[in-house]
């Protein structure tokens, strides 16, 4: 049962490392042309604006993946006590 319950674990992690998106994975030093700017307004409040320029978004590598997963139990056989065994 450990076995089912590690490979549930590294398929789940699987599954969320693709979802985070692409851009999170960028090289140290990709870094776009940005400018900050922070303008004080007198009355206790600030203006904060933020300009970037970079490179449009470029297409992602697509990738076909399929993910089978057995739920039949057909290869599963009881050895006459609450064991599990799987037949070869």
């Amino acid at each position: 049962m450990r076995t089912k319950r590690f490979w549930s674990v590294v398929l789940l992690l699987m599954m969320a490392v693709s979802l985070v998106p692409k851009i999170t994975f960028a090289a140290a030093g990709d870094t776009p042309a940005h400018e900050k700017t922070l303008t004080v307004n007198n009355d206790g409040t600030y203006t904060i604006a933020l300009s970037v320029t970079g490179d449009s978004q470029k297409e992602p590598n697509k990738a076909n993946v399929i993910v089978v997963i057995d739920t039949s139990s057909s290869r599963i056989t009881t050895t006459g006590n609450t064991e599990i065994s799987l037949t070869p």
